[in-house]
């Protein structure tokens, strides 16, 4: 059975609203990038290059016509790589977005599926691949899906943001941010129309996580949705602006 026939056979339980969030999230991320995009975008071309070298090895050590599974796959371009290397090779790809299909017949591209429950039969890959992809997963559920549809001592290679590298520390600082502007005090105040405490509550939060801007960004939004002007409010130029 093919891959897609596969997937279309598949019956996935209704996705959480986590999931769809990281859904729309990720697919309105791609429709801004091009083919080509590695989400590497201001990266030194020897970044580029050393990664892909990675992949041309990787693929050139795979047994011939191996099926490879390529987590978060992206616009694809592990693939492309792989298959540049190796042109026997069967590559599919997954994403939770909604990625545009590959024009290459050893390339497919699942949209909209997730690493947590990837549509396979137990053992139906060779090889397993993911750059910058897998840890944005639950690590601990994509790894026993990746364990399931893995043929016994079948090789993966799996390029992730270091727990401590600037993107990820930003991210975390960004997503408690968003989290903290958006949560239930400052929504409550919001839907009330209470200006006073709303301006409190982002004030707290602009207190909690003063290094992001974005908070900045949302704030003024909500206050503009009162019909305030931000140079009016307390906190309003007091985060700093990347």
């Amino acid at each position: 059975m093919s891959v897609p026939a596969i997937a279309n056979e598949m019956r996935r339980p209704p996705a959480s609203d986590a999931v769809k969030r990281a859904a729309w999230a990720w697919t309105t991320f791609w429709q801004e990038q091009d083919v080509n995009s590695r989400c590497l975008a201001n990266s030194h071309p020897d970044v580029r290059r050393i990664l892909d070298g990675h992949w041309a090895r990787f693929g050139a050590s795979l047994p011939p016509n191996s099926q490879v599974l390529d987590i978060g796959c992206g616009a694809g371009i592990v693939g492309r790589v792989l298959l540049g290397a190796r042109g026997d090779l069967r590559v599919t790809g997954v994403d939770v977005a909604r990625i545009t299909p590959s024009s290459d017949p050893r390339l497919c591209v699942l949209s909209e599926t997730a690493m947590e429950e990837l549509p396979f039969e137990d053992q139906h890959f060779d090889a397993a691949v993911s750059q910058f992809g897998f840890e944005y997963g639950s690590v601990a559920r994509s790894a026993e899906e990746v364990a399931r549809v893995l043929a016994p001592g079948a090789p993966f290679s799996f390029i992730i943001h270091h727990a401590s590298s600037p993107i990820v520390r930003d991210d975390r600082i960004r997503d408690r941010g968003l989290r903290a502007v958006l949560g239930q005090r400052v929504e409550q105040a919001f839907l009330m129309g209470q200006q006073t405490e709303l301006d409190r509550e982002l004030e707290s939060v602009r207190r909690g996580e003063p290094a992001d801007a974005i908070i900045d960004q949302v704030a003024s939004a909500l206050r503009s949705r009162l019909g305030v002007n931000c140079a009016q409010c307390a906190w309003a130029g007091s985060i700093p602006r990347s």
